[in-house]
């Protein structure tokens, strides 16, 4: 029985390691709009700082970055004229740990509707 259990805290360790390898990497850093300029450029750049004593760390736009208000994926386009639209924003800026590619830049809020066509 002590053997068994070994072997199954031993697993689910295994197990528990495995899941996270694929986002050990990724790391995440919340700032606002005022404070940090989003890059109108496709391959812009960002410098971040996880804490008050960390280092800088330069991170970047690319192909494969995504943008989101809310719950809606946007093109970088809208999402540059959703964040000129307000004051402040909370953003989040998540990037890859390794490379410094950021994966998504996303601010809370919602898309306005668009009128039916039609309407008036």
């Amino acid at each position: 029985m002590n053997n068994t259990r070994k072997r199954s805290s031993t697993l689910a360790f295994a197990l528990a390691a495995f899941a996270m390898a694929g986002t050990a990497a990724a790391d995440s850093f919340e700032t606002t709009t005022l404070s940090t300029q989003v890059p109108t450029d496709p391959n812009g750049s960002i410098t971040v700082r996880k804490c008050s004593i960390c280092p800088l760390r330069l991170v970047r736009l690319d192909a494969t970055s995504t943008f989101r208000i809310g719950d809606s994926e946007v093109s970088r386009e809208q999402f540059l004229r959703f964040i000129a639209t307000g004051g402040e924003r909370y953003l989040n800026v998540s990037y890859d740990g390794r490379t410094g590619l950021i994966k998504r830049l996303r601010v809370p809020g919602r898309l306005a509707a668009r009128p039916e066509r039609g309407a008036r």
